[in-house]
């Protein structure tokens, strides 16, 4: 049951980056590092839960994606009341990106790995 503390690690240290006050991410050379964040955070999460639930079949990676992409609405939402935020679809769209690379990254890791 501990195994499950590591995906509410990763939900937690991305919801506590993305509710911080400020003016939000900046952007370098052009790029939008905040949206790289948000794929990131969701991939991490996918990641996170996969190992934790120990499947990597379709359903369960289609239950970590929702799962991130559910942790990322709800975040968006709740910037609607941080000072110096505001909720984005772009992000969201970001965060949904990550979790489906995140499914896919585990997929292709559990047919890289030797069978038993």
């Amino acid at each position: 049951m501990r195994r499950f503390l590591v995906p509410l690690g990763v939900a937690l240290a991305v919801a506590v980056a993305s509710l911080l006050p400020g003016a939000g991410a900046p952007t370098a050379g052009g790029l939008p590092w905040d949206k790289l964040a948000h794929a990131l955070g969701g991939a991490a999460l996918v990641l996170a839960s996969a190992w934790a639930l120990r499947r990597r079949d379709g359903r369960a990676l289609f239950a970590c994606a929702l799962l991130a992409v559910l942790v990322g609405a709800g975040i968006e939402l709740a910037q609607a009341f941080v000072p110096g935020r505001h909720p984005s679809l772009l992000d969201l769209t970001a965060d949904a990106v990550g979790a489906a690379l995140g499914a896919l990254l585990a997929r292709l890791f559990t047919r890289a790995s030797p069978g038993p």
